[in-house]
């Protein structure tokens, strides 16, 4: 067992009392998400459970629910009897069972995901917990043309949508963030995605330069993942358009217990 093996109800029985009931379905397929060297230790008092996200099949993908774009629903290319299919990844339909269940079975023969969509799969995860928090001043300018981008790089082979803000404060309406924008794309595009690119690169740069209230420094930056350092990445935030929210009170508020 690794993380991101695959198993269904079929291949493991016993994994159906384990489970969460509102996640019982025979057509579903459970991706272990627990880090490879926690789910075959041998030590079950370290390490009792493990946990597993549903994945299910689905007619036709959305290209604005491939890659990391959104928090909460992925579509991720599943192989199934070596035929690539498409499944609906929802971030809520997670759990944890006994760990000992999977020692009566092997990893799935039918269902597998390459190491590309592995990674996907355990990035769009991690980024649930490291998403970034913009002032509010911003949230609220931004979210004039947020629509507008979200359509223009919801692209199967857009792989990221990154910004650095100057100011980290909630800035008074006559003064503009001073920002950065970089798009980032799969390593391996053909020669028509590429044009689309840079398409894209200047409809973006021309939808933000029109945004009142944010200062784009310089042309929007498309570049190849193979392109962008780890350095570069550091000093900016991924964004991930379905966490922003107008909010009247900075940070939020917590629900009425009423």
């Amino acid at each position: 067992w690794r993380q991101c093996s695959c198993i269904t109800l079929s291949e493991l029985p016993d994994l159906e009392k384990e489970i969460c009931n509102a996640h019982i379905d025979e057509k579903g397929v459970y991706i272990i998400l627990t880090h490879s060297c926690s789910i075959g230790i041998d030590d079950f008092e370290k390490e009792p459970s493990a946990e597993y996200i549903l994945a299910m099949p689905i007619e036709h993908e959305n290209n604005g629910l491939v890659g990391r774009k959104n928090p909460r629903k992925l579509h991720l290319e599943i192989e199934s009897n070596n035929v690539n299919k498409w499944y609906e990844l929802v971030v809520h339909k997670r759990g944890f069972f006994n760990r000992r269940v999977l020692c009566s079975a092997s990893p799935s023969n039918i269902y597998k995901l390459s190491d590309k969509n592995s990674n996907t799969l355990i990035r769009w995860i991690v980024d649930r917990y490291d998403a970034p928090a913009f002032p509010d001043a911003f949230n609220r300018r931004f979210k004039k043309v947020e629509s507008l981008i979200a359509k223009k790089i919801g692209q199967p082979y857009i792989t990221g949508f990154y910004i650095a803000i100057e100011q980290k404060d909630e800035l008074p309406e006559d003064n503009e963030y001073d920002a950065s924008f970089l798009i980032t794309t799969d390593i391996n595009m053909k020669r028509s995605e590429i044009e689309n690119c840079e398409k894209i690169q200047t409809e973006v740069s021309d939808i933000l330069s029109k945004c009142s209230g944010i200062s784009l420094e310089g042309s929007v930056m498309v570049l190849q993942e193979n392109q962008v350092s780890v350095a570069s990445l550091r000093e900016m935030e991924l964004m991930l358009f379905d966490y922003l929210s107008e909010r009247s009170v900075p940070g939020g508020r917590f629900p009425s217990r009423n």
